[in-house]
C-alpha cells in the first residue's frame, strides 16, 4: 500500500538534468519538470553504462539541484551505481518509458535536500 505525498512546493528554481539514452522519450517527464516550475537541461547518452558518469560530472561540473534518469528499463548495475550516487547526496529520480516518476522523485528529494541544508547537529566547541 503506498501513499501519496504532496508535490512540494520551492521558493526558488529548481535546475534539473534529465539523463536517458538516446531514444527513450522524454516529453512526459519534462513537461512534469515544466509543471513544477522547473528548468531542465536534457542530456543524451549512446549507452546506460554512460549514465552514472555523466550524473557525477554533472554534479561536479554544472549547477544542477537534482538529476533525472528516464529509461525503457534499468538493469541492476545501473541500478546500484545510482543508488551509489544517491548515497553521496545527490538527488536522483528514477523512471521508466519517459513517465513524471523520475522527476517527481528527484523534485521530492531536492525538497529533502533544501530544508535540511541549513540545519547542523550543534556539536563541537563554542567560542
Amino acid at each position: 500500500m503506498g501513499s501519496t505525498l504532496a508535490m512540494p512546493v520551492f521558493d526558488k528554481p529548481v535546475k534539473l538534468l534529465i539523463v536517458t539514452v538516446a531514444g527513450a522519450l522524454t516529453d512526459a517527464a519534462t513537461a512534469a519538470a515544466k509543471e513544477f516550475g522547473a528548468l531542465v537541461e536534457i542530456q543524451l547518452v549512446p549507452d546506460q553504462m554512460y549514465i552514472p558518469p555523466t550524473i557525477a560530472m554533472a554534479a561536479r561540473l554544472a549547477e544542477f539541484d537534482g538529476f533525472a534518469v528516464v529509461q525503457l528499463k534499468l538493469d541492476p548495475e545501473l541500478r546500484r551505481d545510482l543508488g551509489l550516487l544517491g548515497l553521496q547526496g545527490l538527488c536522483i529520480g528514477l523512471g521508466y518509458s519517459g513517465g513524471p516518476d523520475a522527476v517527481i522523485g528527484a523534485l521530492h528529494l531536492i525538497a529533502i535536500s533544501r530544508k535540511w541544508a541549513g540545519q547542523t547537529k550543534g556539536i563541537g566547541f563554542r567560542a
